[in-house]
């Protein structure tokens, strides 16, 4: 294996556990919104934060990918 790929495959499982951290973190927030510990209005930020982290996540992946 030459240096490239292995580098293409780490930066592939750098944004793989990226995007996955960022659903983790909006799953944990919606779940801490339902057991009423905070107000919606409070956690949603952190859950449309996680989100967009995650789509940058993605399109880190799959433009790695594609490369």
């Amino acid at each position: 294996m030459d240096f490239e790929k292995i580098k293409r495959y780490f930066l592939m499982l750098i944004f793989a556990g990226l995007m996955l951290a960022s659903i983790q973190n909006a799953a944990l927030w919606a779940w801490v919104i339902s057991s009423n510990a905070i107000p919606p209005t409070e956690g949603i930020v952190y859950i449309v934060a996680g989100l967009i982290a995650a789509v940058f996540a993605g399109y880190g992946f799959v433009k790695v990918m594609t490369s």
